[in-house]
Parts: C-alpha cells; sequence; structure tokens
C-alpha cells in the first residue's frame, strides 16, 4: 500500500545528501520493462509517482513542495518450481528416446544443463511479470525519506537501487534519530523495553507546535524467544502474564491524538517500523492533486515525528 493509503506501511530513513536525489538521476536510473531485458527474471527502477508507467516523467514531475516524490517499481517474472520440473523432464524424455535412437545410453550431464536451461527460457516467456511498486517521499530540507514498506527483502532492493542511483546510502532511523548510540540500545533492548513501558499507558508529546496524546490501542504481539508470536486484542491479564513469563512485545498499536481532536492510528514494531493510518485527506474534485499529497505527507510527518519525540524523551 502507497504513500495515499488510508493505512500505509512505512519505514523511515535518513540521507545525508538529499540534494543528490534529481530528476535527471530518477530518469538516468529509471524502470527498464521486463520484456527488454531477455533472460532476465528480474527489472526494477524508478517510476513516475503519479503514473507507473511514466519513466520519463512527462505526466507530473517529482518535485512536491519540498520534497521529492517518486515510485520503485519491481518486476519479478518465475517459473514454479513444479511446472518447470514436469516440462523439464518430459524434454529429457524425448532427449532420451533421441539418444537411444542414435545408439546412446544416456544424455550427457551438460546437455541435461542446457536442455534445462532451455525448457526454462520457453516457459518464462510465456510467464506473465508480478510487479511491485514502493513509494518515496525524500524530504530535501531534512533528508528524511519515507519508504512505503516495512518488507525487509523490498527495502533492501530499494536501497541497493538508491545507493547505485544516487551515490547515497539511506540510514534506518530504527532508533528514531538516535543511530549514533545504535550499540548500546541494542545492548539495553530500548525498543523493547519503549514498547513495554507505553503499554497500557498514556502520554502527552508536543512536536512541531502540536500537542499529541499517545496511547496504547489494545491491540499487541507478544514474541517468545524462539520466535513464535502471541496475539492478543484488550486482553491485559493474557498480556501482562506474557510479560511475566518472558515473551516481549513484537508491535504494539497506538492511537495519537492532537489537541483538535484529529486522530491518527500507528502500529509499530520492535525495528520501529510502522503500519499508519493518517487523519483523511479532503479529495474535492477540482483539488489540486499535489496539494492532497502535500498534506498526506504533513500527516505523515506528524505522527512519525511525535513517535520520535516519544522515544527519545526516554531514550535520549
Amino acid at each position: 500500500m502507497g504513500l495515499m493509503a488510508k493505512n500505509c506501511a512505512l519505514t523511515v530513513f535518513k540521507v545525508e545528501n538529499p540534494a543528490a536525489v534529481t530528476a535527471e538521476k530518477l530518469k538516468q536510473f529509471a524502470f527498464a520493462p521486463i520484456d527488454d531485458l531477455p533472460g532476465e527474471e528480474t527489472a526494477r527502477g524508478w517510476v513516475n509517482f503519479d503514473d507507473i508507467l511514466d519513466l520519463a516523467w512527462d505526466v507530473s514531475v517529482p518535485e512536491k513542495g519540498n520534497f521529492m516524490v517518486f515510485a520503485f517499481r519491481t518486476d519479478t517474472r518465475r517459473v514454479p518450481a513444479p511446472v518447470l520440473k514436469v516440462k523439464y523432464e518430459k524434454a529429457l524424455q524425448e532427449e532420451m528416446e533421441k539418444a537411444q535412437a542414435e545408439g546412446k545410453k544416456f544424455v550427457s550431464r551438460e546437455r541435461k544443463k542446457e536442455l534445462k536451461d532451455l525448457v526454462k527460457a520457453k516457459l518464462m516467456e510465456k510467464t506473465p511479470p508480478s510487479p511491485s511498486v514502493v513509494d518515496a517521499s525524500l524530504d530535501m530540507t531534512t533528508g528524511m525519506l519515507f519508504v512505503s514498506s516495512t518488507s525487509g527483502k523490498q527495502l533492501e532492493a530499494f536501497a541497493e537501487h538508491f545507493k547505485s542511483s544516487f551515490g547515497q546510502d539511506m540510514k534506518d532511523l530504527s532508533f528514531a534519530g538516535l543511530e549514533d548510540r545504535e550499540d548500546a540500545l541494542k545492548e539495553s533492548l530500548a525498543m523493547e523495553t519503549f514498547l513495554q513501558e507505553i503499554y497500557g499507558h498514556s502520554q502527552d508529546v508536543n512536536y512541531d507546535g502540536h500537542t499529541f496524546n499517545i496511547a496504547e490501542a489494545g491491540e499487541v504481539t507478544l514474541q517468545k524467544e524462539s520466535g513464535e508470536t502471541v496475539s492478543s486484542r484488550n486482553e491485559s491479564g493474557s498480556v501482562a502474564a506474557g510479560l511475566e513469563a518472558g515473551l516481549y512485545i513484537r508491535k504494539m498499536k497506538l492511537t495519537l491524538t492532537d489537541e483538535n481532536s484529529m486522530e491518527w492510528n500507528a502500529v509499530i514494531d520492535q525495528n520501529f517500523r510502522l503500519r499508519l493510518q493518517t487523519p483523511s485527506v479532503e479529495k474535492s474534485k477540482d483539488a489540486d492533486p499535489d496539494a492532497v499529497l502535500l498534506e498526506k505527507l504533513y500527516l505523515i510527518q506528524l505522527a512519525v515525528g511525535a513517535l520520535h519525540e516519544l522515544f527519545r524523551s526516554r531514550w535520549g
């Protein structure tokens, strides 16, 4: 789900030199259709946020206010293993019959590999690619980068292409901007402790001229050392028993309410990755789409900033 979705996945990064991200570089490293890459299983690159088919940014520009807004598209084409196995075995059987007719007793290992590659290539031509798109918004004044995914695999691919495109690393703000103390915070289980401390409580936080009340909203996922998870909804007794038994909070739902009773809902995990629902953005028929987007990004910024401020108030 993208940045404009009602509920959007969100991971926050910091880019040291945002000026390196330009429209020219986006075009240079734009998505190349997988049909133009024979034999490739994956194609990836930048596309227009407003139209993922626009690889030249003819529909609109990526500059939106003080943001650079774009999307990362990945197309993957894979042949299901069972299909490949059946087709290969049939081709191998035919090859064996041909070899026997020529007086041969077996098919060489090299020929088997060649045959499997040929079968796979033919199947690939008939297999439609599966696309995925991740939105991104870079604040050119602060270097704060919002990426609409919490998938480790997607984020890794995004970071690799970002590095090769702009020569910039993305720093995952998994400790709300306190990454210079990352080792110490990990050693002290800062995020796990943070989530446990705010469970069952609420706290007021001041950020960007607003006062937010941040409260735990009753939905918790606990995790065992084995990795097994247990979800709980409005069952404080069960959560308390789990915590006493040594489980820890993997993710938790929070509600943020400002002084005007505007409400955000955020599910935050132990890596500070979010699933965020902002207040609704009005979309009138004649509304400027860039204005609507900028309002949405501002609402996202407020929630992220308030949550970071809450974390820093305890660990900063």
